[in-house]
């Protein structure tokens, strides 16, 4: 497969990863959809609003899953919030989680994993590296950031070799400061074909209305009469289809606007139960589908965003994360950087995500004559779903393709 989809996410300042294996509850299910449509919202109505946007919530999720089972007091109760579930919930689901995403998958290529790198002389609570290794699979390395230069080549390597070398660079020399107590980063690696692949003859050049108001010509693959999982959701404007990746376990979910400019009324009606509900209740109908191609790189910075969804504690003096280390400690920072690329085969995507840590200061048979409509000539959403546990690996809204 040439191309597909590729995602790099940083995060500087606090990491979280997760796990799986047999079925996560339900409730954990749409607490992460639940986050995840929050974090798509404070994106999309910030200030800094882009064309287009890529994240990873489920990266950033379990960064955040992470530093939660080390966190107390008022610092816990706020993380806990922002997740929608207590400790030991995200705990014992990402374990479930993590078992899942671990396994060997025909014609996919997922891959998930987190380390720890902490500063000489920072010791660790034996009980939350435990759980660190145990429940996130989680490595620990010592690294000196004294010496800036090797710890960023030291981390940085850890980056590509995850990425399956996607992502070469995620920090730099200046932004370790001999205040650094550790870092915990998160890399995610996806690919995966089409269960029904696009064909290059059927792509041609069509119009796209932008999000800017423009008119471009994109060039657009299509589907005929092809048997998806679609329909029309009237809670938030749109219709929908699902595109099934080859071992039926993950898909990419489009939602496209009944409008042109319809893009901030759907993300700002769309709820975690209903992003949940699209992947699970759905009819299979013909379609006529029209899809551009895209390809775009986003770097965020997520801190102010989790701070808009009510991270307080976490950023501040008064950052209470006494189970991870004796030493008082707060997040300094949290930035994501991601890349998306959707083609004719199927899509790849890769994830990292960093925090940095200093101290205190249901289907039918469809109708021969039932066909479905949907022509993406508008900004929409796009979600790459884990479709066993109905979970948003990453999200992206496209305005500019």
């Amino acid at each position: 497969m040439k191309s597909g989809v590729y995602l790099p996410v940083l995060l500087l300042s606090t990491v979280f990863f997760i796990p799986s294996h047999g079925v996560i509850k339900r409730e954990l299910s749409i607490a992460v959809n639940d986050f995840s449509v929050e974090l798509l919202k404070t994106s999309f109505n910030s200030g800094n609003r882009a064309s287009n946007t890529v994240l990873s919530p489920l990266s950033l999720y379990t960064v955040l899953a992470i530093i939660q089972q080390g966190a107390g007091g008022n610092t816990e109760n706020e993380v806990t919030q922002v997740l929608h579930a207590q400790p030991t919930e995200t705990r014992v689901g990402f374990k479930e989680l993590m078992k899942f995403i671990k396994r060997a998958h025909n014609y996919i290529q997922i891959d998930i994993a987190s380390k720890l790198f902490v500063a000489d002389g920072v010791s660790i609570l034996p009980e939350f590296k435990n759980m660190t290794v145990e429940v996130f699979k989680s490595d620990i390395e010592t690294v000196d950031f004294n010496q800036p230069e090797a710890a960023a080549r030291t981390i940085n390597d850890w980056v590509s070799q995850s990425t399956q070398q996607r992502i070469q660079q995620l920090v730099s020399q200046e932004s370790l400061t001999s205040d650094t107590r550790m870092m915990l980063l998160n890399a995610v690696f996806f690919s995966g074909e089409w269960e029904k692949t696009f064909s290059e003859g059927s792509t041609g050049v069509e119009e796209f209305h932008t999000l800017s108001g423009s008119t471009k010509n994109v060039s657009t693959m299509h589907q005929y009469r092809e048997t998806y999982f679609a329909g029309h959701c009237s809670h938030i404007g749109a219709k929908f289809v699902n595109l099934i990746f080859k071992n039926l376990q993950y898909s990419m979910l489009v939602i496209v606007p009944d409008e042109r400019d319809g893009l901030a009324n759907v993300i700002n009606n769309l709820q975690g139960e209903r992003l949940y509900n699209l992947t699970r209740r759905y009819d299979e109908r013909y379609v006529n589908l029209a899809l551009p191609k895209f390809k775009f790189e986003t770097t965020s910075f997520v801190k102010n965003l989790l701070k808009t969804m009510g991270l307080q504690h976490t950023f501040a003096d008064s950052a209470n994360f006494s189970g991870i280390a004796a030493e008082g400690l707060k997040v300094s920072d949290v930035l994501q950087k991601a890349e998306i690329e959707v083609a004719e085969n199927g899509a790849k995507a890769s994830a990292v995500t960093s925090v940095r840590m200093v101290p205190n200061s249901i289907g039918h048979i469809p109708s021969e004559n039932e066909v479905v409509e949907i022509d993406v000539d508008r900004p929409f959403l796009v979600f790459i779903m884990h479709m066993v546990h109905n979970v948003p690996i990453f999200s992206a809204w496209v305005g500019d393709p």
